[in-house]
């Protein structure tokens, strides 16, 4: 892994896929692996279907300013989401997307999430991939706070999702952009 540094990570999507919670999981993770962490979100009136999106902020050194204006990481489980944040992207950011959004870093999440049986479970996916192709965080801390925050019913989908995201992100190697 790369010497730390503030790292300004977007999740977008659309309503009903879990960016916020994906974003709360990636949060606490990076809590745990000793980060100053702030979080963020937004998601349109109607829930379900619209806009939605969370931002994540983790240094070394305390965070100033918790709103990722720009980010540096965009994960999009959606195009909407991707649309939305795409101008937001700084200089030399990387995207991680679902393979169906068709941007930056493709990750098959919402196929994978299928295939362990909802499609829910893509944002978990994606996460993964996310953390094991950057090295942002180490799968055990991301297992840790997904069993904190995830509801003991979908628990066990979201570990499987997370370490099939995981493993397909650890085949990425260089081509998933810089280390963080």
């Amino acid at each position: 892994m790369a010497e730390a540094r503030e790292n300004r990570i977007v999740i977008a999507g659309v309503g009903g896929q879990g960016v916020i919670f994906a974003a709360r999981v990636l949060a606490q993770a990076a809590l745990l692996a000793g980060y100053h962490v702030a979080q963020t979100a937004s998601y349109g009136a109607e829930a379900r279907g619209t806009p939605a999106w969370a931002g994540v902020v983790a240094s070394p050194d305390p965070v100033v300013f918790p709103y990722p204006e720009e980010c540096d990481f965009l994960l999009a489980l959606a195009r909407p989401g991707f649309e939305l944040f795409r101008k937001r992207l700084a200089p030399g950011g990387v995207v991680f997307s679902d393979a169906a959004v068709g941007e930056g870093t493709r990750i098959p999440a919402r196929e994978i999430a299928l295939e362990l049986g909802s499609e829910q479970a893509a944002n978990m996916v994606l996460l993964g991939a996310f953390a094991s192709g950057t090295g942002f965080v180490p799968l055990g801390v991301l297992e840790r706070a997904l069993e904190v925050l995830s509801p003991e019913r979908f628990r066990g989908l979201n570990l499987e999702a997370l370490r099939a995201g995981f493993e397909v992100g650890r085949d990425l190697g260089e081509h998933a952009g810089r280390g963080v």
